[in-house]
């Protein structure tokens, strides 16, 4: 999903061996030997859940990005809570 093209808005996030990366700075010989996960990929994970349920959203446009990296900090850090 493009959106700034520059690395600046984040709706292009993907995730790369478990860490969220911009998709739109990064090239594809960089992806080789790696697993690459979209927003697709997650097909309704807990936390696109969540997202739904608590209105989670504005326009829609960079929600991917936000799910992606909050995706990412879940399997780096699965017993995150607001206090770490």
């Amino acid at each position: 999903k493009p959106g700034c093209l520059n690395g600046d808005c984040g709706a292009c996030t993907v995730n790369v061996d478990g860490w969220p990366m911009k998709s739109c700075l990064m090239l594809a010989v960089e992806a080789v030997g790696k697993k690459v996960t979209t927003i697709e990929g997650l097909h309704d994970s807990p936390i696109q859940q969540a997202f739904v349920k608590e209105f989670a959203f504005q326009c829609g446009y960079c929600t991917p990005g936000f799910i992606m990296n909050c995706h990412s900090l879940l399997e780096q850090h699965p017993d995150a809570d607001d206090q770490t």
